[in-house]
């Protein structure tokens, strides 16, 4: 309410304080793109939806080798928050549906890049969580959702349900 962020609190805190209990509900839209068709239009979703790009260009090294580490590539910033583009010669392990929820949750709705190490490589997390990049550990936990409704709430992306 009035912009300011929404916080999850302990079940104790909620009975005494009152609160709100809501249900979340991670609806992940996409379109995968022709890369020849990068004009194809999409209209009428809010910005909920995500245009994913299947493209080998951005994966290949100097050389012309496509690189088989690069899962997929995503855009946070304003304007380019709804565009992630899939390496189709990915080798690493996921799902095109694991990658698709990474790139699509942690960076697209919660707007987040990884910390980087000294080499400039990014950095995954340990835990299971969206910024994971293991099989089968590729979800939200409490601080990938509190990300994602803070800054979908902040843009107005938010719908909700009475029921």
């Amino acid at each position: 309410m009035n912009e300011k962020p929404a916080n999850f609190s302990k079940k104790w805190e909620w009975k005494k304080n009152g609160g709100y209990k809501i249900n979340v509900v991670y609806d992940v839209n996409f379109d995968v793109v022709d890369p020849s068709n990068l004009d194809a239009t999409f209209g009428g979703d809010g910005g909920r939806n995500s245009k994913v790009y299947t493209s080998n260009s951005p994966f290949k090294d100097a050389e012309g080798n496509l690189r088989p580490g690069d899962g997929a590539r995503a855009g946070t910033g304003v304007g380019s928050d709804l565009q992630v583009t899939l390496n189709p010669g990915f080798a690493g392990g996921l799902s095109p549906e694991e990658v698709i929820v990474h790139e699509v949750g942690i960076h697209n709705m919660a707007g987040e890049l990884h910390r980087q190490d000294n080499r400039g490589q990014a950095i995954y997390s340990t835990t299971p969580t969206l910024e994971r990049y293991d099989p089968c550990k590729v979800y939200p936990i409490q601080k990938d959702s509190n990300a994602i409704l803070n800054k979908n709430l902040k843009i107005g992306r938010l719908e909700h349900d009475e029921n």
